[in-house]
């Protein structure tokens, strides 16, 4: 009983508290702008461009296809931004869902054990703010525990169909994320134990490789065909890690709570998370290991790499508190989380942007036409507008190490497209070097950064300027600056920041 009323108490305090900040956060905090990265691009192939071809990206693109329609039925409307929110914590609840029923089906964990694992994800603040910013790892994550949960099925039942499907959505998951590979490679390792244990068969394998095998094959036919397949390779996999080059040893994200603190706290009961050698606990927690490891290795410079371990791990200390919750130093523990749950608010605090953000948007899509230019900036990015170079947006990080690299196509020059196109509205955000702001909020010094750059130099696969100069280009810390002349004599700043309206129009919407 009186187990009960303390978990009870604290997970009714925990909701009150958590879902009042879901709500806030959903309506006005602003945290990146990934989710209106991924929107254009749906917004692209739902008007016939072809990713890699037509316009830059770096990640897989099955999610902009079947984002495309549902962007298309809110063209030049800014709803689409908080429809977006929708969307991605739906998807973070069909996650959890089938979390809860994975645990509960093959680990033989209670229901209050996962209820409290989701209060405890919850306590650390990015949670709230990844939990609506629309990323393809959580629509990967899901495709991949679908998969997960039938892949469980399969060595429980041996039946073919539950294999078949597992195989379908992990090949699904590639196709929103290439950075599952790592996870399929642990899964893959454990699965050749299963193997030689004889828990699984090779033929079933085989068989449940087909559909996959033909999927990924006509995959690479459609890349081939359009003559993009060396440049998707290029973009999708290498140009990733020559970030991480760039970014050095701010490859890692340098957040205690974000990343390190639930895996921290997991390591002293995951003993009891495994003690009954159950091989479906032994499995995902071989996985989550080795995926957290080798971000160490590969790099993991934002805090999406960590929504995998941060569930997982919640879940192994969920499961250890209702079992050992009688006990006063497991009470106490509770109550420091609860207590460092304000802390992660404190040091990460909510903000009203996002409500700003949208009405920066619904000015913009109320006054355009689908003719219309819109320039990108770093943290403001065009959804429905037409875009004025192939590479129309990480022009802070991302996109002009892809034009360094491989000159491929045309590179954003910020002056002359204001002047060719003259776009009726302009993001007058400056152009920042935010591959030298992500490291040193990672921990790196400036100093650093430069002695990094200087050691890349040797590394990377081409060399189109000395050393001297490719330092200098790469630490300055903006990377385009605005011609203010031409800016001040042709367009009005708007109230909302960072709009500027050309001169003919700013008297009717300022």
């Amino acid at each position: 009983m009186k187990k009960s009323r303390f978990l009870s108490n604290i997970i009714c305090l925990s909701s009150i508290i958590e879902v009042s900040i879901l709500c806030y956060a959903f309506y006005w905090h602003y945290f990146c702008m990934d989710h209106a990265e991924h929107l254009h691009s749906a917004w692209l192939v739902w008007n016939g461009k072809v990713p890699y071809l037509d316009f830059f990206q770096h990640h897989n693109p099955l999610m902009w296809y079947i984002l495309a329609p549902i962007v298309g039925l809110f063209y030049n409307d800014a709803i689409i931004l908080y429809v977006s929110r929708i969307i991605t914590f739906a998807a973070f609840s069909g996650l959890f869902f089938v979390l809860y029923k994975i645990f509960t089906r093959f680990m033989n964990l209670s229901v209050i054990s996962l209820v409290l694992s989701l209060f405890i994800y919850f306590s650390i603040s990015t949670s709230y703010f990844l939990v609506f910013e629309m990323q393809p790892d959580v629509f990967m994550l899901l495709s991949y525990f679908i998969g997960f949960y039938y892949y469980c099925e399969y060595i429980e039942t041996k039946k073919q169909k539950s294999l078949n499907i597992a195989f379908l959505f992990f090949t699904m998951s590639f196709l929103i994320l290439q950075k599952i590979l790592i996870i399929l490679f642990f899964t893959g390792v454990f699965s050749l134990y299963l193997l030689i244990k004889k828990r699984i068969n090779l033929s079933s394998l085989l068989k449940a490789s087909i559909l996959p095998l033909v999927i990924l094959s006509s995959f690479a036919l459609y890349l081939y065909h359009h003559n993009i397949l060396k440049i998707y390779i290029d973009f999708n996999y290498k140009l990733n890690f020559i970030m991480q080059k760039f970014h050095g040893d701010g490859n890692f994200c340098s957040s205690f709570f974000a990343t390190k603190y639930l895996p921290f706290l997991s390591i002293f009961m995951i003993k009891y998370f495994m003690k009954n050698g159950n091989v479906y606990k032994n499995m995902i927690a071989f996985i989550v290991i080795g995926d957290y490891i080798s971000k160490y290795i590969t790099g993991a410079p934002y805090c999406q790499y960590f929504i995998l371990s941060n569930i997982i791990c919640s879940i192994i200390i969920g499961n250890y508190l209702v079992n050992n919750i009688s006990k006063l130093k497991t009470k106490i523990i509770l109550c420091v989380m609860v207590i460092l749950g304000g802390v992660t608010f404190f040091l990460a605090p909510l903000n009203n942007q996002f409500r700003i953000y949208y009405n920066l948007n619904k000015l913009i899509y109320s006054n355009h036409s689908k003719e219309d230019y819109l320039i990108s900036t770093i943290q403001y990015i065009n959804i429905y507008g037409k875009d004025v170079s192939y590479y129309w947006y990480g022009v802070g990080n991302i996109s002009p190490v892809a034009y360094y690299i491989y000159n491929y196509n045309e590179p954003f020059t910020l002056n002359r497209a204001i002047k060719m196109y003259k776009p009726k509205f302009i993001f007058g955000d400056i152009y920042t070097n935010q591959i030298l702001i992500d490291s040193i909020r990672n921990g790196v010094k400036v100093e650093n950064f430069i002695e990094n750059l200087s050691k890349i130099y040797d590394e990377l696969p081409v060399k189109r300027e000395s050393r001297l100069n490719f330092i200098k280009r790469w630490s300055l810390n903006e990377f385009l600056t605005y011609d203010t002349y031409f800016i001040s004599e042709n367009y009005t700043p708007h109230p909302i920041y960072p709009v500027l309206i050309r001169n003919d129009l700013s008297e009717k919407l300022i």
